[in-house]
């Protein structure tokens, strides 16, 4: 970290609704700051919950939910869509599993909501995560849902590549591997 002058390197958790409930800094060990989003925030309370509210030990993946000062109080003009996103008992739904270790840090391990339905397609984003994985010029990726109008959902993907591989190389790589092998890569006729 040093030798790429990034020492100082922090990672921020949080979501529009509730940004920055934890985060990671310089005095923490590498190890914490590779591995989790940091700890919580002051004046932020975090829950790791079942989905029956039921508040769960320690180390076991639950959904996170933050409440606090940063918290979004409510959608505008959007009682329903306020009633999915917030349980007042509870704060924001985040829509993360997460464990939160004894000293407070959280490590991110998956999504509720792990499938999306694309023009009636059941799409898992993890299967898109580890085919995109599977490529050499990938470090890591992110695959979740985004709304749309004409397929109900879309599949979109954060990918962090090597340096020196360009976005239209990397795409091209990535449709020759689905060209060769036309069963077995999971992006369907939407990645053309």
């Amino acid at each position: 970290m040093r030798r790429m002058h990034v020492g100082e390197l922090a990672i921020y958790y949080g979501m529009i609704e509730a940004p920055v409930s934890f985060r990671t800094s310089p005095g923490h060990t590498i190890g914490l700051r590779m591995e989790t989003v940091g700890d919580v925030q002051p004046n932020i309370e975090v829950q790791a919950t079942s989905q029956s509210s039921e508040t769960i030990v320690q180390g076991t993946p639950r959904e996170i939910r933050v409440r606090g000062y940063n918290t979004l109080l409510r959608h505008w003009d959007d009682r329903d869509e306020t009633a999915l996103a917030i349980a007042p008992e509870d704060g924001m739904r985040t829509g993360n599993l997460g464990t939160l270790d004894s000293d407070g840090f959280l490590r991110i391990v998956g999504q509720i909501k792990e499938i999306v339905i694309c023009g009636g397609e059941n799409l898992l984003p993890k299967e898109i995560e580890d085919f995109l994985r599977s490529n050499p010029d990938i470090l890591d990726t992110n695959a979740f849902g985004q709304s749309d109008d004409t397929f109900g959902e879309r599949l979109c993907a954060y990918v962090s590549s090597l340096w020196q591989t360009s976005p239209k190389t990397l795409m091209r790589s990535l449709l020759s591997a689905r060209a060769e092998s036309p069963g077995t890569s999971p992006l369907g006729t939407y990645a053309s």
